[in-house]
């Protein structure tokens, strides 16, 4: 029902971490195709929720880098966590408070690899994500909807060496 790709089956069975390779098979066809991919990973998870509390939650994108050490940082995270990726022009201040300094229309404007979230916290919640908006804007919309401050959200880091987002022409 949920297929994978070969090649990306193929890298992540050498990575050793753990992981979900969902595709949506088609049944995605139009709009922002990435949130209706998340949608259908957020779908798989309510359908098999035993194989998802306690772990973290993160929409990997094929257009970022990732250091292997930024997985085991994201365990860290109890319900939403940030930390910054390298060129992704987000402007990120390592402070939560001041997300919002660069005049986002968003009131979270963190990129969507900059984000972990707390697979619990997603199971408990009926969030879909509307594929009328942007990555930057699903992002907000689920930091949003997972926190009642903005207190809550935990910088995992600041260094900045984890992911880099590196974009395809």
């Amino acid at each position: 029902q949920y297929g994978r790709t070969p090649r990306v089956k193929d890298f992540l069975a050498t990575c050793h971490i753990p992981h979900y390779h969902l595709s949506s098979e088609g049944r995605v066809r139009s709009g922002n195709l990435c949130n209706g991919l998340r949608n259908t990973a957020l779908q798989f998870m309510r359908s098999h929720p035993g194989n998802f509390t306690g772990g973290v939650v993160h929409f990997a994108n094929t257009d970022r880098v990732y250091s292997a050490s930024v997985f085991e940082k994201m365990r860290q995270v109890k319900r939403v966590g940030i930390w910054p990726t390298l060129l992704a022009g987000e402007e990120f201040k390592c402070n939560p408070l001041m997300l919002n300094t660069f005049n986002s229309p968003h009131k979270y404007p963190v990129n969507v690899g900059s984000a972990g979230f707390s697979s619990s916290a997603l199971l408990d919640s009926t969030i879909t994500l509307p594929i009328s908006i942007s990555d930057t804007a699903a992002v907000s919309l689920l930091i949003d909807q997972l926190v009642s401050s903005v207190e809550e959200i935990e910088v995992v880091s600041c260094d900045g060496r984890f992911i880099w987002f590196i974009p395809f022409f």
